[in-house]
């Protein structure tokens, strides 16, 4: 009785020794090259701006793909950032950039990215511009935490106090040093991607003159006037709900702004370009659009999304990430069962009798079980993290 005691004790520490040997493994092989990546690159971070510096197409900041809309970039401002709240010390640390496009003697449109240079283990929340309320929303693409994915904009004015950005001020510092001019008024399209360990947040700049920024006045009809939403082939449908001007609003109801029409376009063809750029898998042959104000009309049609926040059906989105939660893990149940059971059985076809029973039965109860946990303790709030801002909202 007691050898058989014994054995059985030894089979079940060789199981725990085996599998806390294989998650081991597994833990270093995910964290290791991100971490050894991230000290790396942290290492050889400069605070420093080299406006000969050109690049086209993309560029890497802290591991992570930016696409650039087609053009010469320079770059006029790089620097370190750090926040204390609510991720202090070296976890803080975001690595922001300043590029410019010039069109003669002037900035023609410029791009400000945040990313943040170590990973961490508890996600990146959101902005304040990415919240329903917030009249800077545009769409939510994805809001399944920790993965959050949000596009915002609208006119600007261009920051020039003393207290602005040290990357910014490195990037004022330039265009006065080269006699270059910066208008102060402008267009931007913004984008904030992030999953559990890293974050990207890029804002595009274009210049405002040619796309109206007010509403135009009401018709009859309830067709976009052609002469600003053309260029897009775009229309209201599936925007972000929420009054985006309150006298524009009170004026014209039925009519969203002409920016927030051209920029929900605009953000829906520059969606998978942030996406593929976030993952590292940006290929040169990735369609990467340009700027709003340089398109040519009637060549796009806006993707259908839903409206901003919302699932066109939220329990059948609830009933797919549960499925998706429970099959990803059964893989790994059914594994590590189906080897203890074969440990104390010794016929391999009970065993696996035994594991296809309980993993059938356990998987269904364990959806139910998800999308009642769901239901009844849904997720907090997402935390507000927000980076320096180089432009007030117009």
């Amino acid at each position: 009785m007691k050898t058989s005691i014994d054995k059985s004790f030894g089979r079940i520490a060789g199981v725990v020794a085996v599998s806390s040997a294989v998650l081991l493994v597994g833990w270093l092989a995910l964290t290791v090259p991100a971490w050894a990546g991230a000290l790396g690159e942290a290492g050889t971070a400069t605070t420093s701006s080299d406006s000969r510096l050109w690049v086209h197409t993309a560029i890497t900041v802290a591991r992570k793909q930016i696409p650039l809309p087609p053009g010469l970039w320079a770059m006029a401002g790089r620097g370190d950032e750090s926040l204390t709240d609510p991720l202090p010390g070296a976890y803080g640390v975001i690595e922001s950039i300043a590029l410019l496009k010039m069109e003669g003697g002037s900035v023609g449109s410029f791009i400000i990215i945040h990313a943040n240079a170590l990973p961490v283990d508890r996600g990146w929340g959101t902005n304040d511009e990415c919240v329903a309320s917030n009249p800077a929303l545009i769409r939510i693409y994805d809001d399944h935490s920790p993965d959050f994915f949000c596009a915002f904009g609208g006119p600007v004015h261009v920051r020039r106090d003393a207290a602005a950005p040290k990357f910014w001020l490195q990037a004022l510092d330039v265009i006065r040093a080269r006699g270059w001019t910066l208008p102060d008024r402008w267009l931007m399209s913004g984008f904030r991607i992030s999953d559990r360990h890293d974050v990207v947040e890029v804002r595009y700049y274009d210049q405002a003159a040619p796309i109206p920024l007010a509403a135009p006045p009401r018709q009859e009809s309830a067709v976009i006037p052609a002469s600003w939403s053309g260029s897009i082939g775009g229309s209201p449908g599936g925007l972000a709900s929420g009054p985006r001007d309150a006298g524009d609003q009170a004026a014209h109801p039925s009519q969203p702004a002409p920016w927030l029409v051209v920029l929900s376009g605009w953000s829906d063809r520059m969606k998978g370009a942030i996406e593929q750029g976030f993952k590292g898998r940006l290929s040169d042959t990735q369609d990467i659009p340009i700027l709003p104000s340089e398109m040519s009309s009637g060549t796009h049609k806006a993707q259908e999304t839903p409206e901003a926040g919302q699932d066109s059906n939220p329990l059948l989105a609830l009933f797919q990430k549960s499925v998706v939660k429970m099959l990803s893990w059964k893989v790994i149940g059914i594994s590590s069962g189906l080897t203890i059971k074969y440990l104390f059985i010794g016929n391999f076809s009970t065993a696996a009798t035994l594991q296809v029973a309980t993993s059938v039965t356990t998987g269904v109860l364990y959806v139910g079980y998800d999308m009642l946990w769901e239901t009844l303790f849904p997720d907090k709030p997402k935390m507000r993290i927000n980076f320096s801002s180089v432009a007030v909202r117009s």
